[in-house]
């Protein structure tokens, strides 16, 4: 089974979790501190996608080139 970026994070990546916690929360339940934990938790991983990305990338720059860095 390959599982993507896009599957994990993003606006249109399918979270069988929220989806469990959507019927909870419809039955009654008080969800929101465990909705609030997995959003946290998709943003973090989305945030180091994007990290290692740009780490692939300039790893992948020649050297001789330099680096730019941001502040």
């Amino acid at each position: 089974m390959l599982i993507t970026p896009s599957m994990l994070f993003g606006m249109d990546a399918r979270s069988p979790t929220l989806s469990m916690l959507a019927r909870l929360e419809h039955a009654g339940f008080n969800i929101e501190a465990s909705r609030l934990e997995v959003r946290a938790l998709k943003h973090h991983l989305e945030m180091a996608y994007h990290a290692l990305n740009d780490i692939r990338k300039l790893a992948a720059h020649p050297p001789q080139q330099g680096y730019r860095v941001w502040y």
